[in-house]
């Protein structure tokens, strides 16, 4: 299998880093618009004594209303955004139909969870769901990048990294989840709404972190294990 070149390995690095920062903007601005403005509207609203089922429904058009922004400045809604809609759509109906405010508290731990099991379930697939999204952001649709990842799986290495990897980013957000629904059902709704953003961009950030501090272990360690011999590389991989 041909190694990336050093110039791959710094595009992609240069790529994490952009990702990196990417996501640090998108962080601030969701921790804004998912937990600061949601708050200080239900904050007003109970202050003039609107009941809280109501109050938190309305607290949601700060969020519907950037998927509306990103659909019209995109001119798409990708799939991501529709899943996410259509759970809050679906938890503010849930709310009405039922009094009960846990629907909204917890719209977005639903697909948190989902990604979760998708996680896990996809360590009994042939390839774990990491392998694909790390090609995705490793190889930015290139040709030659992608059948550079796809000849990794031959390494039984690769194949470990990949499915710990995997593991961990399951096993992190199901910890999220139980996170949410604790919170969600011992603290007050006020507190819930603000606290929310930061345990799932937490939790994003100390996944995103780990990956890419193992990732780096790991390149450094194999870097000096393909310098011996490829006999004596392959007979204790």
């Amino acid at each position: 299998m041909t190694e990336p070149t050093p110039e791959r390995r710094q595009a992609v690095e240069a790529e994490t880093k952009r990702i990196g920062r990417g996501m640090s903007r998108d962080f601030i601005r969701d921790i804004f618009i998912s937990g600061v403005l949601p708050w200080i509207s239900v904050f007003v609203l109970q202050h003039y004594g609107v009941p809280i089922v109501r109050a938190l429904a309305i607290s949601t058009i700060f969020p519907l209303a950037d998927g509306a922004y990103s659909l019209l400045r995109h001119h798409r809604l990708d799939a991501i955004g529709a899943i996410n809609l259509g759970f809050l759509l679906a938890s503010i109906g849930a709310t009405f139909l039922t009094g009960d405010v846990h629907f909204l508290l917890l719209k977005g731990a639903f697909l948190t969870g989902i990604f979760s099991l998708i996680c896990l379930g996809s360590l009994l697939a042939p390839k774990p769901l990491m392998f694909y999204l790390g090609r995705q952001v490793s190889t930015r649709d290139d040709p030659v990048a992608e059948a550079e990842w796809n000849a990794r799986w031959e390494l039984p290495r690769f194949r470990r990294i990949m499915r710990l990897i995997t593991a961990v980013w399951g096993i992190g957000y199901m910890l999220e989840v139980v996170a949410r629904v604790i919170t969600a059902y011992t603290l007050p709704p006020l507190t819930v709404i603000g606290i929310a953003p930061i345990i799932t961009y937490g939790m994003l950030a100390a996944l995103m972190t780990w990956t890419i501090a193992y990732s780096s272990a790991m390149r450094r360690k194999y870097a000096a294990y393909d310098s011996v011999p490829q006999t004596t590389a392959e007979a204790s991989a």
